[in-house]
């Protein structure tokens, strides 16, 4: 339960800490239901005066982006994921000469091309993509994974992760890509020892309906989510504290898991212990990367499932897996893959295009039988 009061500070704070203005205009990319698209999105919007506009369809989402060209936009880290993974294969069909191009222009980590490779291909880059006018590019729902992070920086269109839940009444802190991270008006944000994130503020929630029992303690509600390992005083999260492998190991495993989707092949994945105490990484492919390794190596396939079920492509994933035991500090045993195409209007998938793991790892059966049922 919220207040009035309550969402009208917080979408004031927004409104001026990402300047929005009646210049603006965005577009809606992210569920209506969710807060950080009702507050963060549409309220702090109509407070600044600015333009907002919706897809004509779910279908229609990234066509209408290209379309209008917005100035904000706001999105779920695996939309802009997709962004990018749809202009690299496009560059993969380019010749020698302009792969060797688009690699210099973009450089994710340095300062940046000079203005004419930034006119002759980031230019265009950014057009097909729907952001030429850009100035604001949000992410909200989940953490950005770093390496999408640093493309879009180098394309110069930054991310800024956008962290909050319905319990703060949307946003409490905002993190620029490479940047500290700086919290809101009215919030204070401390971590616990075990790593969680606890917080009060003025637009904290009042309780949760139907329920009597107050769920804050002393004025401090604890959010569930832990920090990143080894994040000196940083309050971003890496994930929840329920998803930790290993409640003694800090955020490790988070990290590994974010290091395993930095590959093109990769959706989404998570890890868990199976009976025997092993280590397992339940992988969600991304199915056009997949499908084009496929097709230049003549792998035959027919679905979905079919190249989930394929040797090669398991052989794929399987090399993944090992270079992100190379790096990462929590070694992955095994893989299975979740063998649908989940997306948007999925169960086992959130409004934010995130896993919900406890569908796909429910306790009354073994996780590799619950991967094999969703390809049914």
């Amino acid at each position: 339960l919220l207040t009035q009061a309550a969402l009208g500070r917080q979408a004031a704070r927004t409104a001026r800490e990402l300047q929005l203005s009646p210049k603006d205009e965005r577009l809606s990319l992210t569920p209506l239901h969710h807060v950080m698209e009702r507050v963060v999105g549409v309220y702090a919007s109509l407070l600044a005066g600015c333009i907002l506009n919706f897809p004509e369809s779910r279908e229609t989402a990234l066509s209408d982006l290209r379309e209008l060209q917005p100035t904000v936009v706001q999105a779920p880290p695996r939309l802009w994921a997709k962004l990018k993974s749809g202009v690299e294969l496009a560059a993969a069909e380019a010749t020698a000469f302009q792969r060797r191009m688009i690699a210099l222009a973009l450089n994710p980590g340095g300062d940046g091309p000079n203005p004419l490779l930034d006119a002759l291909i980031l230019a265009p880059v950014r057009n097909r993509i729907g952001l030429s006018r850009a100035r604001l590019c949000v992410t909200t729902g989940a953490p950005a994974r770093s390496d999408v992070g640093a493309w879009f920086a180098a394309i110069r269109r930054p991310l800024t992760d956008a962290y909050g839940h319905a319990e703060s009444g949307g946003a409490v802190t905002l993190a620029a890509h490479r940047g500290a991270f700086r919290t809101l008006d009215g919030v204070k944000l401390e971590t616990l020892a075990s790593g969680e994130i606890r917080l009060r503020s003025d637009t904290l929630f009042v309780g949760y309906a139907g329920e009597a029992a107050n769920a804050t303690r002393d004025g401090w509600w604890h959010s569930g989510d832990v920090v990143h390992a080894g994040a000196a005083g940083g309050a971003h999260p890496a994930g929840r504290v329920a998803d930790l492998l290993d409640r003694d190991n800090g955020a490790a495993s988070l990290k590994s898991e974010a290091d395993l989707v930095k590959s093109p092949y990769v959706a989404d994945a998570f890890l868990h212990r199976d009976a025997r105490g092993q280590v397992i990484a339940a992988v969600l492919m991304d199915p056009d990367p997949v499908i084009k390794f496929a097709q230049d190596n003549s792998i035959p396939f027919t679905h979905f499932l079919s190249l989930c079920r394929s040797q090669d492509i398991r052989a794929l994933i399987g090399r993944v897996i090992a270079e992100t035991n190379a790096r990462a500090p929590v070694k992955i045993d095994d893989f299975i893959l979740i063998e649908r195409s989940l997306g948007p209007g999925d169960p086992e998938i959130s409004a934010m295009l995130v896993l919900r793991r406890r569908l796909l790892r429910p306790d009354d059966r073994s996780f590799e039988e619950n991967a094999i049922s969703q390809s049914a």
